[in-house]
């Protein structure tokens, strides 16, 4: 009789192969690679700690007694951006904000080496207008300005600029690049991507966001395509033939606008707003929320401490900063309605490899990005703000960021469960190999591995209509206030979700 494989089971096999043939990709398996010597050292995984996660999907809620009870006004589940914003902009009210990690800041954690901030996952600002803006002014934070051009493309075996000369001094991938600006600029310039709150009455975003971005871009070069999917990858976990056109052409008006970097990235937004609250009054790190029931007085919510202590916390209005999905898993009595979409929401798996490097090896251009063949979409360049400040020495080094979306999240995130951190870093390097020399790995001091499972939303076609509906939802004592919901995932997004959610609380609180 045939052994039949769980769908949990049968991905947990499908990723091993595939590990097992990234650990061959330079001639290593994955047991050698272990019982080699490393030439730098590899840390911990970073990122995603699923364990808890997996016990309160499965139902695996602990029962014990419960160490203390207390009220509050307002209580913040999740310390990312989202949630930062919503308790400094509470900062003056009776709140509580709880997280997971020892560490604030979600997907803008981060680290340092040798004096150059890095991090774990968000990089960049595409943009500094609007409530972003304000909160940077009020913070007295100054992100640098990198302009469009500075992006640079792999393409033939050299690091290329996309040239926007006439004539002779244009290559292939240049003359692409102008073609596709020229059709996206009918779009740019005719409707207000940015304005994801009309999408119930603004008919062309309607459409737009009903539209495959595929159909819009078939009659193009398909080696230009590849770049154009990996932009998109690395952006938002989906490629041409997954993510709506609203969201690519929002997505690719980056290449021709400026994108701001802050010395030590968006690790840097996370710390300033952090210090900007009262962590020891109205912060609790290493908590872990296991239920939540909302009642006619507001929410009723229990969670675990660093210990392993049961606390229960009432509250008369919830602010839910974590993905989608986990919110619905959270609340134990939503509405059906309520919970379907929010489940609609399909997430995609990231790998971000930070090698810190004893010497610059590359320092061209901000943002690097591969054709399909290589294991990553991009790599980025940590001190780059601190170059154009004029801050940074050589004995500093370099941090090279390294960014692996999954094209199938399932996939992804099962081989980041199996958690082979050898077998994953060494495909990475061997490519950085291929396209730097072999000498690439002397330089590698240490190599900091992220994960995570449900890295961001998928804006596939609907995906603002979806979102509009989850933001209309009618429980007077609950908001949702991941990135997500304020539009494209992205600090600006998370900055917008968390303004409207705190808005929202507050009235609802007084009225």
């Amino acid at each position: 009789m045939k052994e039949r494989l769980s769908r949990r089971e049968f991905l947990t096999k499908l990723s091993s192969i595939y590990i097992a043939g990234c650990g061959l990709s330079n001639g290593l398996s994955s047991n050698q690679l272990r019982a080699q010597e490393l030439k730098y050292k590899l840390l911990p995984w970073q990122g995603d700690n699923y364990i808890l996660g997996h016990k309160m999907r499965d139902g695996q809620i602990p029962i014990g007694k419960i160490e203390s009870r207390k009220n509050f006004d307002f209580v913040i589940i999740g310390g990312g951006i989202s949630g930062l914003t919503s308790a400094y902009k509470l900062r003056n009210s009776n709140y509580l904000l709880l997280e997971q990690y020892a560490d604030l800041g979600g997907q803008a954690r981060g680290g340092n080496y040798n004096g150059i901030g890095y991090t774990l996952g968000s990089a960049y600002l595409s943009s500094i207008d609007g409530e972003l803006g304000k909160l940077l002014d009020e913070l007295k934070l100054k992100p640098v300005q990198i302009n469009e051009h500075t992006n640079s493309w792999y393409y033939d075996g050299k690091f290329e600029f996309i040239s926007k000369a006439t004539g002779l001094n244009q290559n292939d991938l240049s003359k692409n690049f102008n073609n596709f600006f020229n059709q996206a600029k009918l779009i740019w310039n005719k409707y207000n991507l940015d304005n994801v709150s009309e999408i119930n009455t603004d008919n062309n975003l309607s459409k737009l966001d009903d539209t495959l971005f595929a159909s819009c871009v078939k009659d193009f070069n398909p080696r230009f395509l590849e770049y154009i999917d990996n932009y998109l990858m690395s952006s938002l976990c989906g490629g041409i033939n997954k993510v709506s056109a609203w969201a690519a052409y929002s997505t690719l008006s980056e290449l021709v606008t400026p994108i701001y970097v802050l010395p030590g990235q968006n690790p840097t937004l996370a710390k300033t707003i952090a210090q900007k609250i009262d962590q020891k009054n109205t912060t609790v790190k290493n908590a872990f929320v296991w239920s939540i029931e909302m009642n006619k007085d507001g929410a009723k919510l229990y969670y675990s401490d660093s210990i392993g202590l049961m606390h229960e916390v009432n509250c008369k209005h919830l602010i839910i900063t974590t993905i989608p999905m986990v919110a619905s898993r959270l609340v134990s009595n939503l509405p059906d309605d309520v919970k379907a979409n929010l489940m609609s929401l399909k997430n995609g798996s990231y790998l971000v490899a930070n090698l810190c490097l004893s010497k610059q090896v590359f320092n061209k251009s901000y943002d690097n990005w591969m054709p399909s063949q290589y294991e990553f979409r991009d790599f980025t360049i940590a001190e780059t703000p601190y170059e154009i400040l004029n801050t940074y020495e050589a004995k500093m080094g370099s941090v090279m960021t390294v960014y692996k979306p999954f094209e199938n999240g399932a996939i992804g995130r099962s081989m980041l469960l199996a958690g082979d951190r050898f077998a994953l870093i060494s495909a990475i390097i061997a490519n950085l190999q291929n396209i730097f020399g072999n000498s690439f790995e002397d330089n590698i001091e240490q190599v900091v591995l992220s994960r995570f499972g449900h890295a961001m939303a998928i804006a596939v076609p609907g995906y603002l209509k979806k979102i509009s509906i989850i933001n209309q939802h009618n429980i007077d004592s609950l908001s949702f206030a991941h990135c997500s919901l304020g539009g494209l995932p992205c600090v600006q997004s998370a900055v917008t979700a968390a303004n409207n959610a705190c808005n929202r609380a507050l009235r609802r609180k007084v009225g």
